[in-house]
């Protein structure tokens, strides 16, 4: 072969390998104007999305700021209606003093009895202190009223703003609804307790008068007559110091409902505070996004914010089961304190059939049932000490739970969530302080009733021991008084024991009717606890819809890679250049060897 033509050969195979690998320019070169123009339509998509975006937040805001506006008109009725009961709080304690005042004067009044000069002295002055008194209550009448009339103004207040919501079916709207709906029954069950109030502070005026007229008529008798008037006078005032237990149970049911109104409110503006802010923040997040590129580390960033909110709720939810438990074991409770007070009631039917009885024999039949009438009692209040202590220890779970959630908070990146985390763990706290508080309240109540008890079963003991004996008309009798009664007297008739007994019956009842107003309101705070954390979980799925939302409509954005940035291939790599390297090693030793056989022949 000659030169010439192994020079063809050589550069016919160059060119038959090299074309393939030259040839694939120009189709790359065929895009080149689409490549150009692909950022700035990518910049387009992502400026329309933002916009959109800031858009939907915008409307979010504006839906809270309707919202703020009708919780600063709530709170401002609130408000006032706080300062009417710190006025009457301090008139319901005066009205205490006063009782404790006239039950020393009456304690005088009772040990001077026979110096009529003295005995008219302490008279005197038990009729100012009833003066005062009454002063005292007419002005608690009328601070009640005023608690009332603003109630009705509130009730007012959120009828209006019900009405303004309509009847639209956006997520604002019927959360909104929900809210003012629970809040109007609330407002309900405050003004039927306020009116309770009053109607308890009407009869207590009447009966006061009463004593007044007794303690009068008292200075201007004598002898057995006189005597009967000052006996008359200290019942009546065991009488009041009832009907002040009473009028307290009704004072507590009414407080924990205004409470509940107020923290609701103060709750709920704090959430829109957090809520605001979160929306701040995430319109914040917003502005930096310019690129695709910026578009997918944003997405990324509310999509981990998703998961930190069900995080959040998966927390919550922990707490759901132990507050159903505790509020289980306050229904337990409150059903062995209807089962207490029909004990009493029949214990009263006993008192009174053991009062009227003529005869020993029917006399001892009584007593024998009154007193397996207080075994029953004293085994049905033990089992109502037990039921607290097992509230105590369901309420010590939960508050660990809470705890739980405290310390989870740490480890919640976002700042704004971290917040409202925090600031709803705060006010979970305060509720569960409020229901600890009211069982100790129940606590020292029933330790109390106890120990009345069981003066009461000694008591009994005694007089039928002496009924035994054949002589229950001589017997002697001590009797303990109420602990707000210092007036101490030994009685020493019979008809003064059953007496006795039948106060001290009388008194325990009311006494259970405070602790059955606390078990109440314990169960109304879990219920409003239960009631708050069913809030949060609203709210945190409200917000974990928006971030997963948002992350969904960014990652359309065209040019952000849905797939994790580690798989992401990093072009064509080198592999072709090697093999056309290769290829043209190889045509060039081909063209060599053909070249050197050439020559040779």
């Amino acid at each position: 072969m000659s030169r010439f033509h192994a020079g063809v050969v050589a550069a016919l195979l160059v060119v038959s390998v090299l074309g393939p690998v030259a040839g694939s320019a120009p189709a790359a070169d065929a895009g080149a104007p689409d490549l150009v123009e692909s950022p700035l339509a990518q910049q387009a998509d992502v400026n329309t999305t933002v916009d959109r975006l800031r858009d939907r937040l915008r409307t979010h805001d504006g839906n809270l700021t309707g919202i703020r506006e009708r919780l600063r008109e709530q709170n401002e009725t609130l408000d006032r209606l706080h300062e009417q009961r710190r006025d009457r709080d301090r008139l319901h304690e005066q009205l205490h003093q006063h009782l404790r005042d006239q039950n020393r004067t009456m304690a005088r009044l009772h040990a001077g009895n026979g110096d009529r000069a003295q005995g008219d002295q302490r008279a005197g002055q038990l009729g100012e202190q009833l003066r005062v008194q009454t002063r005292t209550m007419a002005e608690l009448h009328e601070a009640v009223r005023a608690q009332n009339r603003t109630v009705a103004q509130l009730r007012e207040q959120l009828r209006r703003q019900l009405d303004a919501v309509g009847d639209g079916d956006e997520p604002h709207q019927v959360r909104t609804r929900q809210h003012l709906q629970a809040q109007l029954q609330t407002a309900d069950r405050l003004g039927a307790h306020l009116r309770d109030q009053a109607r308890r502070l009407d009869r207590e005026r009447a009966r006061l008068e009463a004593r007044r007229q007794v303690i009068a008529q008292y200075r201007n008798q004598s002898g057995d007559a006189r005597e009967q008037r000052l006996d008359r006078a200290r019942a009546q005032l065991r009488a009041q110091e009832r009907a002040m237990s009473r009028l307290d149970a009704a004072v507590v049911s009414a407080d924990t409902a205004q409470q509940h109104l107020r923290d609701r409110v103060r709750a709920r503006n704090r959430t829109v505070t957090h809520t605001r802010a979160i929306y701040r923040a995430m319109n914040g997040s917003l502005g930096g996004v310019e690129t695709p590129a910026d578009a997918t580390q944003v997405r990324d960033r509310f999509r981990e914010r998703a998961r930190t909110l069900d995080d959040v709720r998966s927390t919550q939810r922990e707490q759901l089961p132990i507050l159903d438990r505790l509020r289980d074991r306050i229904r337990a409770h409150q059903q062995l304190q209807d089962s207490l007070r029909e004990q009493l009631r029949r214990q009263n039917e006993t008192l009174a059939r053991l009062r009227a009885a003529s005869t020993d024999r029917e006399r001892a039949a009584a007593a024998d049932r009154l007193r397996q009438q207080l075994r029953d009692q004293n085994q049905t209040m033990a089992r109502l000490q037990t039921r607290l202590r097992e509230a105590n220890g369901t309420l010590a779970t939960l508050r660990e739970r809470v705890r739980d959630r405290d310390r989870a908070a740490a480890d919640v990146d976002a700042p704004h969530l971290r917040a409202m985390v925090r600031d709803q763990v705060r006010e979970q706290r305060r509720l569960l302080d409020a229901v600890e508080e009211r069982f100790r309240s129940q606590d020292r109540l029933l330790d109390r009733a106890r120990r009345h008890l069981e003066q009461r079963q000694r008591r009994l003991a005694e007089y039928r021991d002496q009924l035994q004996a054949g002589s229950s008309s001589s017997m002697e009798v001590a009797w303990l008084s109420h602990s707000t009664s210092s007036q101490v007297t030994a009685e020493t008739d019979e008809a003064s024991l059953l007496a006795a007994m039948q106060a001290e019956l009388d008194d325990q009842v009311a006494a259970m009717e405070l602790e059955a107003a606390y078990a109440a309101a314990a169960a109304d705070l879990v219920a409003e606890s239960r009631s708050y954390v069913d809030e949060q979980l609203a709210d945190a799925a409200e917000l974990r819809d928006l971030y997963q939302e948002f992350a969904l409509t960014l990652g359309d954005v065209e040019g952000v890679d849905e797939t994790p940035a580690a798989d992401e291939p990093e072009g064509p790599g080198l592999e072709p250049l090697f093999l056309g390297l290769g290829l043209i090693a190889l045509v060039v030793i081909a063209a060599a060897l053909l070249l050197r056989r050439s020559s040779s022949s």
